[in-house]
């Protein structure tokens, strides 16, 4: 074979390589249906929060589909992840709508209504999502097309759509498979037992196992590209950053038409992408043997993802309390912890991605909460910095095009309510509605607001 002819095979197979990572960044694993606040699989403002219950969760029914054996692929899995199987697992050969209604089935039974309605009402406070926004209905039409399979790890199964064949085929077999190895390794069924207040935590080790089962995909893909081609085989390592990022960020950039807000979109990206290059930059560092090290010492935020220094130092994140709302008569619905990521996806509602990362850094713990009365929903949030001048970065991020006097800012936003925000020191408080408040207009809202935001910064003084 010439090498003119082996380089354009290589080529030809490479552009399928990417559409393959592509479809995998759109559709996401659907194998954690517990979000964080952000989404099935995926990690901010958008996955549904971590939660827990008293009792374990039941296995999910089995859905139906055909029997099939993955054993080659697994092998092939093995090899480039340097992770041996346990025992087998289990394929089959699934239709669309029966995979759809088994990521339904498990998303229902895992995300309890009272999570995900607050998780809900925080996007429609920060004015992310409209009014009628539906996150379940949402994530799943956007999935319904795209999903290609998932493990579960519950089941010890392998689920692939029954029309899925060539290079989507493969990309979505070495990734799963490796989920399938973290599982048998790591068990992933305690790895993210999801808990209230567990969201930042849950998206870094969401991202930890995406990076890893991404990055070891490219790699399968490229063995099998070797020896169809006739070429010395790559791995991950060998790509650039802006090679590795280039389907993930198209994914992630589009404009919303479709109906999918464009945070839930990005959301379901992140896991993958800052999950990639935390793990392509632990491999540099220690190889796979590194990787291993962080599934059984995890990252405890996703700082730690974002900033491979910090995990290695294992800064630990801040526990701050929930502030309590302006007035009476109002119940906490849900409270969090959203992280670095999911307010780094925020700003990007707000700045452009590179201005947005930059904005977010500093990050030192925050803790958000959504309260209910009667008709009226607030929100409110306590973020700690690092230093001061990463407390402006978030000021002026949540400010957008808002004037800020002194160090606070409030803009009104109507029906929704005002968006107060003020700092002292490194401490940043939110306010963000009432929404549904009747009587008070625009200036009465933000005097009360911004009282409101003096009484918290004075109490956590003290």
């Amino acid at each position: 074979m010439s090498r003119k002819v082996r380089r354009t095979r290589a080529l030809r197979a490479q552009g399928v390589l990417a559409r393959s990572v592509l479809l995998l960044a759109l559709a996401g694993c659907g194998r954690k249906t517990a979000g964080s606040e952000r989404a099935t699989d995926a990690s901010v403002a958008a996955k549904a929060p971590a939660t827990s219950s008293a009792q374990p969760t039941p296995p999910p029914p089995m859905p139906p589909g055909t029997p099939v054996s993955f054993d080659d692929q697994l092998r092939l899995v093995e090899q480039v992840r340097h992770l041996k199987a346990s025992e087998k697992v289990r394929g089959f050969r699934i239709k669309e709508p029966d995979l759809v209604e088994h990521l339904k089935g498990s998303f229902s039974r895992e995300v309890p209504q009272h999570a995900l309605a607050g998780t809900e009402e925080m996007l429609r406070l920060l004015g992310v999502v409209p009014a009628a926004f539906d996150y379940q209905k949402t994530v799943l039409g956007l999935l319904k097309e795209q999903l290609a399979g998932l493990y579960d790890p519950r089941l010890n199964a392998m689920f692939v759509r029954d029309h899925l064949e060539g290079a989507e085929l493969e990309a979505t077999l070495c990734h799963e498979l490796v989920h399938a190895l973290q599982d048998q390794a790591y068990h992933l069924d305690d790895f993210s037992a999801w808990k209230e207040d567990g969201t930042d935590r849950a998206s870094a080790l969401s991202a930890l196992a995406e990076g890893d089962a991404t990055s070891a995909m490219y790699d399968g893909l490229f063995l099998l590209l070797a020896e169809r081609t006739d070429t010395d085989p790559k791995t991950a390592l060998d790509l650039s950053t802006a090679e590795l990022l280039v389907g993930f960020d198209a994914a992630a950039d589009v404009s919303g038409d479709d109906g999918v807000p464009p945070i839930v979109r990005r959301s379901l990206v992140a896991p993958y992408r800052d999950g990639l290059l935390f793990v392509q930059e632990l491999r540099r560092r220690g190889g796979w043997a590194l990787v291993d090290g962080a599934f059984k010492q995890p990252p405890a935020s996703t700082e730690q993802i974002l900033h491979i220094d910090r995990y290695l130092a294992r800064e630990t994140p801040r526990e701050l309390p929930v502030l309590p709302p302006p007035g009476s008569g109002f119940e906490k619905t849900l409270s969090d912890v959203w992280g670095e990521q999911s307010i780094r996806l925020l700003f990007e509602e707000w700045q452009e991605q590179p201005s947005a990362a930059d904005s977010a850094a500093g990050w030192g713990g925050d803790r958000i909460a959504v309260f209910s009365g009667g008709q009226e929903r607030i929100l409110t949030w306590n973020i700690a910095l690092d230093d001061e001048a990463a407390a402006q970065r978030y000021l002026r991020a949540f400010a957008g095009k808002t004037r800020i006097e002194g160090d606070q800012f409030c803009e009104p936003r109507g029906d929704l309510g005002p968006l107060v925000a003020a700092r002292r020191g490194t401490r940043l408080v939110v306010l963000a509605g009432p929404r549904g408040a009747a009587g008070a207009g625009a200036q009465d809202a933000c005097a009360a607001g911004s009282a409101w935001t003096k009484q918290q910064l004075a109490a956590l003084a003290r």
